[in-house]
Formats: C-alpha cells, structure tokens, sequence
C-alpha cells in the first residue's frame, strides 16, 4: 500500500513538472499553450491544437495525459492572449530625445492605443499614440526631454475595439538625461556648430558627417576656407596737389603748440617735390591726421616713408617717428637721423570713421626732432586668410612661400583641433565663442607673439615658423600656446598666466600626440614632461625642486600631479571656477592656488596638497605672497 502511494505521488509530481517545463525547448521559455513558440497564446495556437484533438503523443498534450482533450485547452485559455508588449519590456534605460523602438505582436486587431505609465498604480503619464496600425507591431518614439528622470516607467498597449484587451511591460524600464559635450550636443550627435561632433563627451571635427558652414570645404574631417590678399588702394597721399598751408583734409593736433611746427614742404618730398613735416623743439606728442571712413573689422595696410633729423625721446622710451591708424596701431619707430625709409603696419579698422596720422611722439612718449612724411598709402585685403572652424590667420602672401598649401591647410586643423582639446579641458569657449585671430604684425607686439584678441604674430618670425612647419609637421608650440591664453576665462584661476597657458599646453599635447619644438629639441605628446622637469633653462629640476619658483618648474609640479590623478579632477577644477558667482572669485594670487589645490583634492580623493614638499611649497608660498 505504502509502495502503491509512493508511486502515484511521483506521477502527480511528474505530471506537474511537465506541465510547468513543457514551455521550456531549447532553452527558451514559452508560455503554456505557446504551441507555435512564438511568445504569446492566440488562435494560432488554438488550431493547432484543434487539428491534434484526440490525438496521442502530440506536443499539444499539455498534461501529457497521453490525449489532447479539453483539460489541454484549459490550460491553453489561461494564458490566451491577443495582445503582447514585447519592448520595452522591463530593465532598458531609455534617453531623452533619442529614439526607442515600441514592439509588440497582436492577433486581429485593427488599431491599439500606445500609452506611458509610471509608478506602482501605472499611472498615465501620456498617450503616445491612441489610433495606430496594430499589424505593424512596431512604434518609433522619441522619449520626450519633459518627462522626469525614473527607473518606473512602463508601456501599455490597447485594442481601441476591446479596452480590456491590453498588455503591459513585464517590468519597469528607465528613462534619464541624455550625456552631452560641453556644448550641449548630445552623445553621439553633430553639434549645431558644423563640423563639431560629440564623441563620448570629447567634441571633435567631423566634417564628414556634420557638413561644413557655406563657403567651407571638407578637409581632413574639418572645415576650411582660403581667401587670397587682393590688396587694393584705398587712399593715397603723394602732397604735390592742393593750395594753402595744408593739404586738402588733413588738419594738425599736438599736446604743445608753442613747442611744435607743422609745414607743407616744398622741396624734400620722396621721389617728388612735396612732403609734410612736424618739428618739435620741445618735448611733444604732434601728428598730421587724416578722417575716413572705412568698412569696420576689415584690415588694411599703413605704409608711407619717413625721414628724420635728430629724434629723440625725451621719455626715454622707444618710440619716434611713425605712422598710426586707430590708437595702438601704428608703424616701427624711427629715431635719430635718418634718410627717406618705408614703414609699414596692418590694422583691423572700427566702427565710424578712422584717423590716419602721421606722428611724432605718442601720448606720454613726448619726442624732439623733424620728421618727413611722404607717399602715405592706404590699401585694403593685403593678408591671406586661411580660415578654420575655430582659428583663423592673417598672413602676409610672401610668408606663405615657405610652406605648401596642403601642409598650411592641415595646420590649421591642427590649430582647431588644440582649439576643441582646449575647450575639453576647461569647459568654456573664449569671446563668446567667436573665432580667435591670429593676426602678422610687422611693429614688435611685445614677444614672438602675444595673446590677443587678436593674437599678435611678428612678422619676421612667421616665415621660420612656416618653414619648421612644413618640413618637420610642427604644430607650433608658440601659437597654441597663444591660444591657451585665451581659454584662461576671466583669469578666474590665473595666479600665474604663463604656468597655466604651458599646463593646458600640456594637456593639448598629449590628448593629440602633437609634435612641438622647444629650445631646438622636438616632443610629442606627453615627452614634453622632460622639458618641463629637466630640459627647460628653469625646469623643475634647476627651480622649484630646490625651492626657487618659477612657472616651468610649477608646470612639472603639475604634470606629475596630474600623472597620480589624471586629468578630469582638473576638468571638474576648471568648470568650478567658471560656475562660481562673481563675487565668490578669489581675488589674490594665493587664493586662487589654495582653492584650485583643495578643488583638485576635492574632485580625486587624493590629499594632492600632500604631494608639494615643503621646500616647493614654500617657494610658491613666498611668490604668491608678494
């Protein structure tokens, strides 16, 4: 009796677990009933088992009672269904305002309505699409950017006909913000900025797909534009025409009238009769000057000859005889006595109208002499452009001999290439985001090249740069250094402009595996540490290591700081100090090093401040406490 028992509740547990595993085939689990294992119960399954009534050993013997009977169907009717949501069906993450397939299959059903619910009621959140085609079984969505940020949603899909026919995710999906570039532009997308592209949060020319702005071709997956000079007279003065004391238009101005002579000359013109002349017997500042108009942010050349007679500075400064267009823009300075020699210099022209001068001395540089001016010509377009996506430079057309056009055009990716690598690092465009101009200055700037805007570029440097360029693929450590200036913001950071135009330097460098020339030695990529720790007149090793400050060793510092953490905690420092309120900016050098240290440690979880030794930090100390 025992035995007979033992038996027949084994073949109750058997008929059980069949039931339960009869779904399971291959590996796959089908609902009961699921005859044609295509995820979901309906009339198909219905006529297969119909064709298997009474018949033994069918897979439609759900019980496996040896027949298809009616209990089969049963079991069948528990798990029919018409409609089955099949994606989202529980676990995805969705992002906003990228699209998301809805799937689902029906069985005779002509429309359904599509809805978003959320939470554990399912509320409604709203109505995708209340009248679409069922037979498609698929919806294109765009998750909308205004729905909240959860981890409960869920998706409905109803017969219009038959409202208690519906199907919902099994389980709840996500829905968050889409990651976006420093922009704006989301992962994976073209910034409205052509030919911009957000690559995993890195923004990169991709002109290949995003397309260029009109008047811009496709070259190495950015975008350029050439326009050649056409250098065309404007104005010319030559002062042979005319009746009076002075030529037509020009009028005279000086900070001391009884110590200055303004002549039209009759007999010592360059090449001709007539010239003008201002003498100063006392120390002034006296020019001719000349009113026009021209078309604003267009550039155009000064050039004129100049003769002199005993100038000097009574100041003791540079400055002599010259010409000058606008305030600060004026030609080289001649001292002393000198025969007829041509001056020259370009210069953006402002809004209104613009005073050409011819001048001897300059606001608090009062000069003592005679100067001759002649043949004053005034020329607009005398520089080419080429022009990227984020840079572009005006160069004299003989400098440009020194390099090919195809290695010109693939410096000036390059150029927009440290540009977006710049912009990755401290989260902000420089003026608004206009383009940085790098601009060939024949007058000294005051360095090979000094930031702008724009940057300053002196001529006589141009041509050898142009020329390392080519002939070794230079990416030109002195211009990209110039443009890092212009991404210190505000210099909310800066206790020290040339440690910080160096760092980011630094950062380009080896993001692009650039190729850099210093002190007649070549660096690519993150080699550049070696200048800065031992190579460098006053590396880190000749300076800071033994307590003397000076930038270059502070960038060393730096980069091996950097080397412990990496570089976003100093991404995260950037964007800090761009994000605080005016008012919350350190005003002095030391606070700002404090706060970008403690920001530094904040944003690694690493006690960098720890990293200084004593004798560097208190070398800092005593600089940024003068």
């Amino acid at each position: 009796m025992r035995l007979r028992n033992q038996i027949k509740f084994f073949a109750i547990l058997l008929i059980f677990l069949s039931i339960v595993c009869a779904s399971k085939i291959s590996g796959t689990e089908y609902p009961i009933g699921d005859l044609n294992q295509n995820g979901y119960v309906n009339s198909d399954d219905w006529l297969i088992m119909r064709d298997n009534w009474q018949i033994s050993n069918s897979n439609a013997d759900l019980n496996n009672d040896v027949i298809v009977n009616t209990v089969d169907f049963s079991l069948m009717n528990k798990n029919w269904q018409n409609i089955a949501v099949l994606s989202p069906n529980g676990g995805e993450m969705l992002i906003k305002d990228n699209p998301c397939e809805i799937e689902w299959i029906s069985t005779n059903i002509t429309s359904v309505t599509i809805s978003l619910h959320k939470g554990s009621n399912s509320n409604l959140v709203r109505t995708i699409s209340s009248n679409f085609p069922a037979f498609s079984g698929q919806c294109t969505w765009t998750v909308p950017v205004d729905i909240a940020v959860s981890s409960d949603y869920k998706i409905m899909v109803m017969n219009n006909v038959s409202p208690h026919e519906i199907d919902m995710s099994d389980d709840y999906f996500s829905v968050r913000d889409p990651e976006t570039c420093t922009d704006g532009t989301i992962y994976g997308q073209c910034s409205t900025t052509k030919p911009l592209y957000c690559d995993n949060g890195i923004l990169v020319d991709k002109a290949s797909l995003c397309g260029c702005p009109s008047g811009f071709t496709i070259y190495s997956d950015g975008c350029l534009r050439v326009v050649p000079a056409n250098e065309q007279i404007v104005k010319s003065f030559n002062f042979e025409d005319g009746s009076g004391e002075k030529p037509e238009s020009w009028i005279t101005g000086t900070d001391n009238p009884s110590g200055t002579e303004f002549n039209w000359e009759n007999s010592t013109g360059y090449l001709s009769s007539r010239s003008i002349s201002i003498t100063s017997t006392s120390a002034s500042d006296a020019k001719w000057i000349y009113n026009i108009n021209l078309n604003p942010q267009e550039i155009y050349r000064l050039s004129g000859y100049i003769k002199g007679q005993n100038i000097i500075n009574v100041d003791g400064g540079t400055i002599g005889a010259h010409l000058n267009a606008l305030t600060w823009d004026m030609t080289e300075d001649l001292k002393g006595s000198f025969d007829w020699r041509k001056v020259n210099e370009v210069f953006h022209a402002s809004s209104g109208t613009t005073d050409i001068k011819a001048r001897l001395g300059f606001f608090w540089n009062t000069v003592t002499g005679k100067a001759w001016f002649d043949n004053i010509v005034l020329t607009s377009n005398p520089l080419t452009r080429y022009e990227g996506s984020h840079i572009y430079l005006m160069l004299e057309p003989s400098d440009l001999t020194a390099i090919s056009d195809s290695k010109m055009k693939q410096w000036i990716i390059n150029l927009d290439k440290a540009y977006n690598s710049y912009l990755d690092l401290v989260g902000t465009k420089p003026y608004d985001g206009e383009k940085i101009e790098v601009l060939s200055v024949i007058r000294y700037p005051g360095g090979w090249a000094v930031a702008g805007p724009p940057i300053r570029w002196m001529q006589q440097y141009v041509r050898p740069e142009l020329t390392a360029i080519n002939n070794y693929n230079d990416w030109s450590f002195g211009i990209i250094h110039e443009i890092g200036h212009a991404f210190d913001i505000d210099y909310r950071w800066v206790w020290d402009g040339e440690f910080f135009a160096n760092l980011k330097l630094c950062y380009v460098v080896e993001n692009l595996n650039a190729k850099v020339e210093q002190s007649g030695k070549y660096y690519v990529g993150n080699q550049l540490e070696t200048f800065y720790k031992t190579d460098a007149e006053n590396s880190y090793e000749k300076t800071l290591k033994i307590g003397i400050y000076h930038n270059d060793g502070l960038d060393y510092k730096f980069l091996y700081i950097k080397n412990q953490i990496g570089w976003e905690p100093f991404k995260q420092t950037f964007r800090y100090f761009t994000a605080l309120p005016q008012d919350q900016v350190p005003s002095t050098r030391l606070d700002k090093f404090n706060l970008f240290v403690d920001k530094l440690a904040e944003f690694s979880g690493v006690n960098v401040r720890n990293m200084f030794t004593q004798v560097e930090m208190n070398a800092i100390l005593a600089e940024l406490n003068k």
